[in-house]
C-alpha cells in the first residue's frame, strides 16, 4: 500500500467539513424554512428546545468527523482504484 499523505487527508476533512456544514445549513434554512419546522414542533416530530444546550457545536463536530472517516476511506480506497472522481463517487456511495 502506498504512503497515505496525512497533511492532504486532513485538509480534504477541512474542506469537506465545511462543505458539508454550508449544505446543512442551506438544507435547514433555505430548503425547509421556519414554517415547516414550526408545523414539524407543533406536531411533535421535533423538540422545541433542544436536549442540550450545546447542540449546535456537536452537530458540526460531528459532521467534521465524518468528513475525516470519508476522507480516510478515499485515501484507502485510492491505493486500489486509483485516484480520480470515480473513486471518489465509489467511496461516497
Amino acid at each position: 500500500m502506498a504512503a497515505v499523505n496525512y497533511r492532504r487527508v486532513l485538509i480534504g476533512a477541512l474542506v469537506g467539513g465545511v462543505v458539508w456544514s454550508v449544505w446543512s445549513i442551506v438544507v435547514e434554512a433555505g430548503l425547509i424554512g421556519m414554517a415547516r419546522y414550526n408545523a414539524a414542533i407543533q406536531v411533535g416530530h421535533i423538540l422545541s428546545q433542544p436536549r442540550y444546550s450545546y447542540f449546535t457545536v456537536v452537530w458540526f463536530l460531528t459532521l467534521f468527523v465524518l468528513a475525516l472517516v470519508v476522507a480516510w476511506l478515499y485515501a484507502a480506497a485510492r491505493a486500489t482504484l486509483g485516484p480520480g472522481p470515480k473513486t471518489a463517487f465509489n467511496v461516497g456511495f
